[in-house]
């Protein structure tokens, strides 16, 4: 294999330590193994759907990593002995650049375009024997997982070195920049950053005013109580049936509105465990939107006359109506100030409305978030925060509209927010590896990125105390985070 001829086809080249193998990959996705001794071809293999992008040995020579693009992710495990696939890792959004494992073949670093270096813990040394091809994504695989990932460049990572201490990697950036990593310290937050997950997917859920329980409303349609250890001690309190178009509860759990598919909206008191109300017409667009701060009232939308109700459900009347400034059959979001003074309005297209609820004034402003997705005051109502599915969110002061500050840095959208008790930090739904994002509200920069299984963590929020953070994603698994081990320093870059 001649030097112009693999300029020319962009290869990617790899030998072993003692210089007696070279892997060699091409534009065509094809990979070879040669001997270097002898001059011969040992095995050749199909190792990317487009482009062999990245490639490395492991100390031993055994096990040969192959990282591919442009349309494709995936870094496969070959053995160098007989060409046999033996494993391949999914965990990367988009090609990976660079691979490199540590000097006890233990672990395999690899750099990737979606802008992270991800750590792999890697078994005995494969052999053929195995199962050939075996997907090793899952957490339930044996032989290698991720240890964690490492984020901090702002664009693509482009290459990887380790020095000779064997646990400082440095990583270099498509914009040019140089970051230096403590591997050491990212595996030990990686397990700092673990989260727990219930058993059964929920539609809604709350944490109890005194953090010692979660309340959730499964697919099923039953409502349970869970609280000990990881919530793991379940007991049922309602059944109010699976055939449930939306349901949320009240901020604590108190109350719980479900509503069906030809337009009735049932209450639950969920302590007393009886029906409070039940309202609607068939066929009627009024919906529920969100419950009162400590109250069975909720605001309503009247898609028909595009207005705003206030329904309390104790008393099974209108307390009060008023035309909505925004068109009600367009997605929005709202929110209602901890002291139930102001209704915050915000339009997909980040048009903006806050209302007081007491004398009717009302003012209007505009944003640079689109596609809405949630909003949410602080916990003393002087600020607020919004975010959108096109991954730009940002904070307000209430009194005056000003804004205070951006959020951004997620490759997806972002699908949910929530403020701590106190108001020093605020957690942003986002997806997959990106699951949570946490952020200090003095400084306003981003502090951890915590990673979990799905995609569109849609409900997030924090225990009243403060100790434990809860976000589920699209499928309903709720995931949970002590927060005590979420300190305010950026997990792994030095």
């Amino acid at each position: 294999y001649s030097a112009s001829h693999m300029a020319r086809s962009r290869a990617t080249l790899q030998a072993t330590g003692d210089l007696t193998l070279a892997a060699y990959a091409a534009s065509d996705g094809k990979l070879r193994v040669l001997d270097l001794t002898t001059g011969k071809e040992r095995w050749s293999a199909e190792a990317a759907d487009e482009t062999v992008t990245a490639l490395a040995f492991s100390p031993d020579g055994k096990v040969l990593a192959s990282g591919a693009g442009y349309v494709e992710s995936a870094i496969r495990l070959w053995d160098v002995g007989t060409g046999v696939e033996l494993e391949r890792i999914q965990g990367h959004r988009t090609w990976v650049s660079s691979l490199l494992f540590s000097p006890d073949g233990r672990t395999l670093a690899s750099a990737s375009g979606d802008q992270t270096i991800r750590l792999w813990r890697m078994g005995d040394s494969p052999s053929a024997s195995k199962k050939p091809g075996r997907d090793i994504s899952s957490p339930e695989a044996p032989s290698s997982r991720l240890v964690a990932t490492l984020r901090g460049h702002q664009l693509e990572v482009w290459s990887l070195a380790l020095l000779s201490n064997a646990r400082t990697l440095i990583s270099g950036s498509k914009d040019g920049s140089v970051l230096v990593w403590d591997t050491a310290r990212a595996r030990a937050n990686q397990d700092r950053y673990s989260f727990t997950t219930l058993p059964k997917s929920v539609r809604a859920w709350c944490f109890t005013r005194d953090s010692k329980a979660i309340i959730a409303l499964d697919q099923q349609g039953r409502v349970m109580r869970r609280q000990g250890d990881d919530f793991k001690d379940t007991e049922s309190i309602l059944e109010i049936g699976s055939k449930i178009f939306d349901a949320f509860f009240s901020e604590n759990g108190e109350f719980l509105v479900a509503t069906t598919l030809n337009g009735v909206i049932r209450v639950w008191d969920v302590e007393k465990r009886t029906l409070l109300s039940e309202s609607g017409t068939p066929n009627v667009a009024a919906f529920p939107i969100v419950f009162l701060p400590h109250s069975p009232r909720l605001l309503i939308a009247d898609l028909a006359d595009n207005d705003f109700y206030i329904w309390d459900a104790a008393t099974r009347q209108e307390v009060r109506s008023w035309p909505a400034t925004l068109n009600l059959a367009q997605q929005f979001s709202v929110a209602f100030s901890p002291d139930k003074e102001w209704l915050l309005m915000l339009g997909e297209q980040g048009a903006g409305s806050l209302l007081q609820l007491a004398g009717g004034q009302e003012v209007t402003f505009t944003t640079n978030v689109k596609q809405v997705s949630q909003v949410a005051f602080s916990p003393d109502g002087k600020r607020f925060a919004a975010v959108g599915r096109l991954g730009i969110g940002g904070l307000w002061e209430t009194a005056t509209q000003r804004q205070l500050g951006t959020f951004d840095g997620f490759l997806q959208g972002m699908h949910s927010i929530a403020f701590s008790p106190d108001g020093k930090r605020m957690a942003i739904g986002g997806n997959g590896s990106e699951a949570i994002k946490l952020w200090d509200m003095e400084s306003l920069e981003e502090l951890v990125t915590l990673p979990a299984q799905g995609s569109v963590f849609q409900s997030s929020a924090f225990s009243p105390d403060g100790s434990v953070l809860g976000s589920s994603n699209q499928q309903g698994i709720l995931h949970l985070w002590r927060t005590h081990v979420l300190d305010d320093e950026s997990p792994n870059k030095q």
